[in-house]
C-alpha cells in the first residue's frame, strides 16, 4: 500500500514538474518592442533570435534543426501604402531568393482570413545554394486589426521533420497588440 502511494505521488510530482516545464518552455517576443507593440509570438526557449536592426526591419528566430522564421510589421495609413509595401517586399523577396536559392518553385497565392485578420500567402520549394538542402518556403502578409501589415517568411529544411510543426505552432501564437 505504501509502495503504491509513493509511486502515485512520484507520478503526480513528475506530471506537475513536467507541466511546469512545458509552460515555461516558451519565450514571448513582442515586436517591435513593449513600448510600441504591434504583435507578439511565442517561440521555444531553445531557439535563437536575431533582433531587428530597427523598428521596421525583420527579426529572425531559428530552431536548432534549421527552421528559420522572419517577422516584421509596419503601421499602414492607406490602401496605397499597403500596395506599395507589398510590391517592395515582393521585389526584395525575389532578389533575396535568387541570391540564396536555386530551382525555386512558388505555388499560387492563397488569400484567406484567420482570427478576423485577412492574409495572403504563398508556399514554395527551393534548394539552398550553400548546402544543397531542399527547403520549403512560405511567405505571408497579414492585415492586422491595429492597422499594421505584418510580413512573415519561413524556410524549413526538408530534413527537419519537426520543422513544419514548430512553424505552425509559432504562427498560431501570433497575436496583434
Amino acid at each position: 500500500m505504501i509502495k503504491h502511494t509513493i509511486q502515485a505521488l512520484l507520478v503526480f510530482v513528475a506530471l506537475l514538474l513536467g507541466s511546469n516545464q512545458a509552460a515555461a518552455a516558451e519565450t514571448t517576443i513582442i515586436y517591435p518592442n513593449e513600448e510600441k507593440p504591434l504583435f507578439s509570438i511565442q517561440v521555444p526557449n531553445n531557439w535563437k533570435m536575431a533582433p531587428a536592426p530597427s523598428d521596421d526591419q525583420f527579426f529572425q528566430v531559428a530552431g536548432p534543426a534549421g527552421v528559420e522564421m522572419w517577422f516584421r510589421a509596419k503601421a499602414m495609413t492607406s490602401e496605397k501604402e499597403v500596395e506599395g509595401a507589398v510590391e517592395a517586399a515582393v521585389k526584395s523577396g525575389k532578389e533575396w531568393l535568387a541570391e540564396n536559392y536555386k530551382d525555386v518553385v512558388l505555388e499560387e497565392i492563397v488569400a484567406g482570413e484567420n482570427n478576423g485578420m485577412d492574409y495572403f500567402s504563398l508556399n514554395g520549394v527551393g534548394v539552398y545554394n550553400r548546402t544543397g538542402d531542399t527547403v520549403k518556403i512560405t511567405v505571408a502578409f497579414i492585415a492586422m486589426p491595429n492597422g499594421a501589415l505584418a510580413q512573415f517568411w519561413s524556410i524549413i529544411p526538408k530534413k527537419d521533420l519537426e520543422g513544419p510543426h514548430y512553424v505552425e505552432k509559432v504562427l498560431k501564437s501570433f497575436q496583434p497588440r
